[in-house]
């Protein structure tokens, strides 16, 4: 999912806000973990995003179910 217009804490926002829609509205209940990256602190190109966010996922996957988690370079 790309969101160009979102900075890291509104992307964080919906990501916390599209977690909880999923687990709240599927049938049958699921649960998604996300990672997150920030253009451009991330990377200026679709590869190193895409790094950094799968980075993020697999830090998500490792704390549990339904999360979203980051592992750029902003310092948060």
């Amino acid at each position: 999912l790309a969101l160009p217009l979102l900075g890291y804490k509104e992307g964080l926002e919906f990501g916390q806000r599209l977690l909880a829609t999923v687990s709240k509205e599927s049938e049958p209940k699921i649960s998604i973990s996300m990672g997150m990256s920030v253009y451009p602190w991330d990377g200026e190109n679709y590869k190193g995003l895409f790094e950094t966010a799968d980075k993020g996922l697999y830090q998500a996957k490792a704390e549990g179910r339904n999360r979203i988690a980051y592992k750029g370079y902003i310092k948060v």
